[in-house]
């Protein structure tokens, strides 16, 4: 009987190593790189700056009203709360659009989660997020996303009621 203990606990390992090995693989793939002057190349410029926690080059990346919406200091106040480091995910884009002076970029994240051993657990978890920009003084800037900063918008009061007559 315990060779049989054996053998499961094996092939277990195996499985785990080979599913790593394919994770590791699938991983390395190579990274496209879009021109700088468009909108998915300012949400991947954006990104990879948050990779590096270059949190100054990332707010640079923000638009004007983006910047008045959320100051430096609470974005990176933000971005300190979360856990997981952005070289734990991949970031694939979906679509894009560009309309005039604005533009939307859709990206696919996938994040990785190590899980410990003899676990069976999904190791990673995939989401989408938007990004939109606006062209200002000639360059594309991004004033609104849905990750990993949100840039809420003030909400503003109904109007009065108008004056019954």
């Amino acid at each position: 009987m315990s060779n049989r203990w054996l053998i499961v606990i094996g092939g277990i390992v195996a499985v785990l190593i080979i599913a790593g090995v394919v994770v590791a693989l699938s991983r390395s793939g190579k990274t496209t790189f879009f021109p700088e002057d468009t909108p998915e190349g300012v949400v991947q410029r954006y990104l990879q700056a948050l990779e590096k926690e270059d949190h100054s080059l990332a707010y640079s990346y923000l638009s004007a009203d983006a910047k008045d919406r959320k100051p430096f200091q609470e974005f990176r106040r933000e971005l300190s709360f979360r856990s997981e480091k952005m070289e734990q995910r991949q970031v694939v884009l979906e679509k894009s659009g560009v309309f005039d002076s604005t533009a939307e970029v859709f990206v696919s994240i996938t994040e990785f989660r190590p899980s410990g051993p003899l676990t069976f657990q999904a190791s990673e978890y995939s989401f989408s997020a938007s990004f939109f920009l606006q062209k200002e003084n000639g360059k594309w800037l991004i004033t609104d996303s849905t990750w990993p900063v949100f840039f809420p918008r003030p909400i503003k009061p109904p109007p009065p009621p108008a004056p019954a007559q």
